[in-house]
């Protein structure tokens, strides 16, 4: 509970601090809530609070970072092709 408190007190980024402020509503020992309770508190929906609950679970901390970054492919253009898009449209 101790890692989990300093890590949601101190995440830059606000997507995963929500996420370890569900995780901390849940595991903190003075007055631990559900995963469906926590979730409404950071105005999540029951579901993904759940969500959050199992990720953190089955990954530990790597489960709660934003996964919407870097998981796309690789640009279709290139560097110059961009350039020259961007030209183009100015």
């Amino acid at each position: 509970p101790d890692q989990i408190d300093r890590r949601y007190r101190t995440c830059p980024d606000p997507a995963e601090k929500s996420r370890w402020h569900v995780v901390w509503l849940v595991t903190r020992p003075d007055r631990p809530v559900s995963a469906t309770a926590a979730a409404k508190l950071v105005g999540y929906t029951p579901a993904w609070g759940r969500a959050v609950l199992k990720r953190y679970n089955e990954h530990g901390p790597t489960g709660l970072r934003d996964g919407r970054r870097d998981n796309g492919s690789a640009p279709t253009l290139t560097p110059e092709q961009r350039a020259e898009l961007f030209m183009t449209v100015q």
